[in-house]
């Protein structure tokens, strides 16, 4: 392999990660912000439950990983520049809503960055839009954006179910002691929602990494290598380990209020949703899933109303999500051909660290 095609897989890779990473402390709110909202787990607790699952979820399936290496668009214009550009895209977006503590898809910000890199790509090349793949890019989005719908019918439905259970078998009982077996539940739901969220999120950058070193020459057939898998599994879980404190007390504390059975209502739709679009193969964000889920047990509990304006700040982040990551991928992808995958890719890095910088000096 030549030496110049090393060093760009070796980018596409480490971005890949980076990406990963970010993904995971990004999305540690939606796995565990209602456990620690509910007191049922502490935060280093919460922390380490969904680090332990989101590893675990990452290593049992590449059927999402496929779909994105291939769904989209192309495998042919599904270049490294194009990948480099999508996923640089992405990591802006996410670390931009992170600073604002706004919940925002990981999902969405890479599908709509493919998007828009490979069309820049496309007109280039004078192809037009024949190259994306209708049928599947369309099943993506109805995937993406159906699925909060059913997040939130999922965090409704059960918790209207569990309330009335509950009354059944806690009639007797201090409300306390009701609250105490919720709260040992929610370990369970807070465990299955980072098993459902590695098993969903981290195949999404697996796919890319293997299209990458397939049309290098690196493999002899399109496939996940087992080493793509485990970094994934490892960068998502250490992305949850540091966690997005900014971003769990949104979802924790000002979206709704919540007591132990909530908290399982939530985690357990959301859950349900996420292991569905997996074993479908569909990419699907955990943010708006497992957001319409809490927002859902709001809805349906007889106390406590979601904040308007919350609400609306997270629905107008979702909303500018597609346009502009799709946007901003394609002036990047621009910005690889003109000035090549190295001096783009160590550009970006300069530009997210002074970025991770300024956030933490502040």
């Amino acid at each position: 392999m030549p030496e110049h095609t090393l060093v760009v897989l070796a980018l596409v890779v480490l971005l890949s990660v980076v990406f990963n990473f970010i993904n995971g402390f990004n999305d540690a709110a939606n796995t565990i912000a209602t456990s620690i909202a509910t007191r049922a787990l502490t935060v280093p607790a919460a922390l380490a439950l969904a680090a332990l699952f989101n590893f675990a979820g990452a290593l049992i399936s590449h059927k999402v990983a496929y779909t994105l290496a291939t769904g989209v668009a192309d495998p042919v214009y599904m270049d490294t520049g194009v990948i480099t550009a999508a996923v640089s895209t992405a990591i802006a977006w996410n670390l931009t809503t992170w600073k604002y503590g706004v919940p925002s898809s990981s999902s969405h910000a890479l599908v709509s960055a493919l998007f828009g890199a490979v069309f820049v790509k496309a007109l280039i090349n004078g192809a037009g839009v024949d190259v994306f793949r209708w049928s599947m890019l369309i099943k993506i989005i109805v995937a993406l954006f159906t699925s909060p719908i059913f997040g939130f019918a999922a965090g409704y439905v059960l918790f209207r179910l569990l309330a009335g259970t509950a009354r059944g078998l806690f009639s007797g009982m201090a409300v306390q002691r009701g609250n105490r077996f919720f709260a040992r539940m929610q370990v369970l739901s807070a465990g299955m929602m980072s098993f459902a969220h590695g098993s969903n999120d981290a195949q999404k950058t697996m796919g890319l990494i293997a299209l990458a070193l397939y049309q290098a020459g690196a493999t002899e057939r399109f496939h996940v290598p087992l080493w793509v898998t485990v970094i994934c599994a490892v960068s998502i879980s250490a992305g949850t380990m540091v966690g997005g404190m900014r971003i769990i007390k949104t979802v924790a504390k000002k979206i709704t209020d919540l007591q132990p059975v909530h908290g399982f209502s939530a985690e357990s739709g959301a859950a349900a949703v996420m292991f569905a679009a997996t074993f479908l193969g569909m990419p699907v964000s955990t943010t708006h899933v497992t957001v319409s889920s809490v927002v859902g047990v709001g809805a349906s509990k007889t106390f406590g109303k979601s904040p308007g304006a919350v609400v609306g700040s997270i629905l107008n982040a979702w909303a500018l999500t597609i346009p502009v990551t799709a946007a901003v991928a394609g002036v990047a992808y621009l910005i690889v051909i003109k000035t090549g995958m190295l001096v783009f890719s160590l550009a970006t890095a300069l530009g997210l660290a002074l970025f991770v910088y300024d956030l933490y000096r502040k």
